[in-house]
């Protein structure tokens, strides 16, 4: 019986602390999407009501593109929103990784279908120098994979 109390009080206390958690983890994610859509001057942002990305917007240079982020807040991917649409990597550097931008053979100056961010390295799939290209770095910038058609 003894055990029973201690029990009860844990299952208690991670009841009235889940929610709590819940709802840092939410304020964590909006004001990272706020920054992220007032650094990139998005126009008409939208936070996503549950699936799909967690926030949509229009660039500068008026390509629309979905952004999604980790818990932590950090930046998970970009995309153009259209499969046939680019946007210029410029547009989006002021929220990538330094490591990302420095990193070897890394197109700074292409035109982006996707950019994705991971704690394994990251990716970019785009146009450059007039070529399409796919590439894989590791977290360091080296690069692990490029492919051009």
């Amino acid at each position: 019986m003894t055990l029973t109390r201690p029990l009860i009080a844990a299952a208690a206390a991670t009841a009235f602390a889940a929610p709590a958690l819940a709802q840092d983890t939410a304020a964590t994610m909006n004001a990272a999407m706020e920054q992220a859509a007032q650094t990139l001057q998005l126009s008409d942002p939208q936070l996503s009501q549950g699936r799909g990305p967690d926030m949509r917007g229009t660039l500068p240079g008026g390509t629309m593109v979905e952004l999604d982020f980790y818990r932590d807040g950090t930046l998970e991917e970009i995309e153009a929103e259209r499969d046939d649409a680019l946007f210029p990597l410029s547009e989006v550097t002021a929220i990538l990784p330094e490591a990302m931008l420095n990193a070897e053979r890394f197109p700074t100056d292409a035109m982006m279908e996707k950019v994705e961010i991971s704690r394994d390295g990251f990716e970019a799939e785009g146009e450059a120098d007039g070529q399409w290209f796919e590439a894989e770095w590791n977290p360091d910038g080296t690069l692990r994979e490029w492919e051009g058609r």
